[in-house]
């Protein structure tokens, strides 16, 4: 009975550390993003702090394993999400930067500002470091004194899958930061030392920090799947008329709930509220068309646009949002109440995913203001409307034109003509011909505005269709200007999908705060020395081809299922679920010819190199949904495969654990190249890291399999079936 209290006490404590680990590492990249948005802005800088934290605890390994420094690091950065110096951050580094950033206008360069926010955000990434020290530490000791090696890494990895789904949930409910807090705590309970002094520590941080993260505003405020949104009344200038709300998302203005029917302009009639009431961007596609049946917005929010359908008669109205926080606010809040209306059918989801679900034809397809600001998913780089704007995306929103639908696409460029170019470059390569662009000035109370494109799906001049309507041609056609620049701008595809950048290049803020990073990993030979280890490269090149190859998943994930919340939490569970599943194959022995299992994996991974994504276009989502995501985690399995066969071996298991975690970090870093080359390219980065894995067996005091094995191997897989089953 003993031994069997031990045991359970032993692995429940690694579940413990690895719910812990993963809850909060979600935690802080929702928090830090969204209060200090250079932490969006700059491509999982939080996550490779988290990892970079992890791997440090795991190399000083029994050194200081108390989770009361991670509480007190948690709170030193809630401090700093009070401070204007830090929240400033973004503005100092966007000077310089050849990134576009919202609200921030070119400037002439000043070095003292950038100076000033890198080493701001370097201090804030310390902050974070320091929280997962501890856990590291902890995680490190107990794997390697579990007396069932295979059996503890599969329970530290459905600890994570618990953290992912425990956060997935909380965030689907709407709960707040503070309530986030809160549940990390109670997880790291069990790791505060039983010293009274430190307890008290621990109540103290803890009390205050929860306090610093309560919402401290007049407004109403909610923490949707995807971001902080702030709402208050809006008031009319110079007078004291309230016409809807206003909607700030991660604190930067986002989208308005307006009114704009007869039946206020009729209550409200003074010339100040006559002055805003004009043709408006939500009626316009409409106007322009003409006896419109069938509707589809994407991009619907919290309910403008699917009002001015409304208002101009459409019979039939398909509105997308994927954001259920900003559908929750203008379902409870719209003037108009436009989504109670029987003629819209609202659909919470990614527009990419219902262009591929979607079998209706609609007269007009419009994209509304789907901008993202800096929002950006809490697993990976990709902001939620970079594969909106893609040439595959308004191709798949073509498909789903009748025959002389129109597509309409308003976007505010805030001063960036290279980008307008490159919005009008896509949909004229899609359609064959050019889009009628003009220009909707922002008036107030009435819609941000922008630029407009138009374009048709029979070819027909955009012009024309204008002339039957004499009210609509006059307020058109004086905005109307050229898009079409002489510059090499280029297009945006799935492959590169990074729409607020000039070129394919590392954008100057990426590189400065990436140099940045790897000075700082300098003291990991430090630590080394203190330590007595040698770097295992081994597990370092595991580290850093996995994360890369997750990277791969997840982005590939999105273009086919969408940037949703529930999505990325799927497609790590089910990467998560694959390496478990790998864990067992093995223990049933299926990892003791290493050099086939190596071998393989390069196949799939150059096989998925080789794929072009396209060929599972119009396969249907439940194909989709299930072949193709199994074909794009083959390779994790293998990789499972490899880790846990050299971490079942290997002696000295906190020094691979903090190499592979440290790998991972460069990964990450390494991400940043797909700005230039694409993201589909970064597999044969994959392919080299674990080829440089396969050679640096024998460093690790492991077995390498000899290269004639693999060679032997390549020739059976090249043979027929027979001698396949042979080998």
């Amino acid at each position: 009975m003993q031994k069997l209290r031990s045991w359970s006490s032993e692995y429940s404590h690694i579940l413990l550390i690895s719910i812990f680990i993963l809850f909060t590492e979600l935690f802080l990249i929702r928090w830090i993003s969204t209060e200090i948005r250079i932490f969006a802005y700059v491509n999982n800088l939080v996550l490779l702090a988290c990892f970079v934290g992890l791997g440090l605890g795991s190399l000083l390994d029994k050194r200081f394993g108390n989770l009361l420094y991670s509480v007190i690091s948690i709170f030193l950065l809630a401090l700093a999400s009070t401070s204007n110096h830090f929240l400033n951050i973004t503005e100092q580094i966007g000077s310089f930067s050849d990134q576009l950033i919202w609200y921030l206008d070119d400037q002439p360069i000043n070095w003292i500002q950038p100076v000033r926010g890198i080493l701001s955000t370097l201090l804030l990434f310390a902050f974070i470091v320091a929280v997962f020290i501890p856990p590291g530490q902890i995680l490190a000791r107990l794997l390697s004194s579990a007396k069932n090696i295979t059996l503890g890494y599969s329970v530290n990895i459905f600890g994570s899958i618990v953290g992912i789904w425990l956060f997935s949930t909380i965030s689907f409910l709407f709960l707040p930061p503070a309530v986030w807090l809160a549940l990390s705590l109670i997880l790291s309970w069990k790791f505060i030392q039983p010293i009274k002094w430190e307890r008290t520590v621990f109540f103290c941080s803890s009390l205050i920090t929860v306090f610093l993260l309560l919402p401290h505003t007049s407004s109403l405020q909610i923490w949707s799947p995807y971001q902080k949104l702030d709402m208050w009344p809006a008031q009319i200038r110079n007078t004291n008329i309230t016409n809807g709300y206003t909607i700030n998302a991660n604190n930067v203005g986002y989208q308005k709930l307006i009114d704009l029917s007869d039946r206020f302009f009729e209550k409200n009639a003074t010339p100040e509220i006559n002055s805003v009431k004009h043709l408006n961007q939500y009626e316009l596609p409409y106007l322009i068309k003409g006896e419109v049946k069938d509707a589809l917005i994407v991009g619907a929010g919290a309910g403008n646009g699917p009002a001015g359908a409304i208002r101009q008669g459409v019979e039939r109205i398909d509105a997308v949002e994927i954001d259920p926080g900003i559908y929750e606010l203008g379902t409870r809040y719209h003037p108009e109440s436009p989504y109670d209306n029987e003629r819209v059918r609202v659909h919470i989801d990614d527009a990419r995913s219902f262009f591929k679900k979607s079998r209706q034809k609609y007269d007009v397809v419009s994209f509304g203001l789907l901008d993202a600001h800096s929002t950006a998913s809490s697993f990976n780089n990709i902001r939620l409307d970079h594969y909106v704007y893609t040439e595959e995306s308004i191709q798949d929103a073509r498909k789903l034109l009748k025959p002389d639908g129109i597509l309409t696409l308003i976007f505010a460029p805030h001063g960036r003509g290279w980008l307008i170019s490159r919005l009008h470059n896509i949909i004229e390569k899609v359609f064959g011909h050019s889009p009628l662009v003009f220009e909707v000035p922002t008036v107030p109370y009435s819609g941000w505005g922008g630029s407009m494109f138009v374009v048709s799906n029979d070819g027909t001049d955009p012009r024309l269709l204008i002339e039957k309507r004499p009210d609509v041609k006059s307020y058109i056609s004086p905005k109307i200007f050229s898009a079409k620049q002489e510059s090499d701008i280029r297009n945006t595809t799935d492959d590169w999908p990074y729409l607020y950048l000039v070129k394919n290049r590392i954008p100057k803020m990426h590189l400065l705060i990436t140099f940045c990073l790897l000075i700082l990993l300098v003291p990991t030979r430090k630590i080394l020395t203190i330590t007595k280890k040698s770097f295992d490269f081994h597990f370092f090149f595991l580290g850093a081809g996995f994360l890369l190859l997750e990277f791969q998943n997840i982005s590939k994930a999105s273009l086919f299922f969408g940037s949703t919340w529930l999505v990325n939490a799927y497609m790590f569970s089910a990467i998560l679920g694959l390496i478990l599943l790998a864990n067992w194959a093995s223990y049933l022995g299926l990892s003791k010819h290493i050099g086939i299992v190596y071998c393989l994996q390069w196949i799939c991974i150059l096989a998925l190199f080789l794929l072009p994504l396209d060929t599972f276009r119009g396969m249907g989502h439940l194909f989709n949904a299930t072949v193709l995501s199994t074909l794009l985690n083959i390779p994790v399995f293998f990789a499972g495969l490899i880790f846990m066969h050299s971490f079942a071996r290997v002696k000295d298991k906190p020094l691979a654990l903090g190499s592979n975690l440290l790998g991972a970090c460069v990964g990450g870093l390494l991400e940043s190249a797909s700005f230039v080359v694409g993201i589909k390219a970064l597999l044969l980065f994959v392919l080299a890291f674990y080829v440089l894995a396969y050679f640096s067996f024998n460093r690790s005091g492991l077995a390498r399999a000899p290269v004639a094995q693999v060679s032997i191997v390549l020739s059976n897989l090249c043979m027929g079936p027979r001698a396949r089953l042979g080998c």
